[in-house]
C-alpha cells in the first residue's frame, strides 16, 4: 500500500509454537495513518502474526 509494490514472503512452518521466526520489511510510510496488509496466500489459515514494532529511519 501507499504507493509500494506488494511484498511476498514464503515462511516454512517452525514445528513448534514455542519456535519464533523473525522478519524485516522496509516500506514507506505516509504521514498519518497507513495501511499494513498481512494475508494468508494458501488455503493454510491466516497468518500467525503476534507483533508489529514501526520504526522511523533517515529521511532522505
Amino acid at each position: 500500500m501507499n504507493a509500494g509494490t506488494p511484498q511476498t514472503r514464503d515462511y516454512p512452518g517452525t514445528g513448534a509454537w514455542t519456535t519464533w521466526m523473525n522478519d524485516t520489511f522496509t516500506v514507506p510510510l505516509n504521514a498519518g495513518a497507513n495501511l499494513l496488509r498481512v494475508a494468508a496466500t494458501s488455503a493454510n489459515g491466516n497468518p500467525n502474526l503476534d507483533y508489529i514494532e514501526v520504526e522511523q529511519g533517515e529521511l532522505s
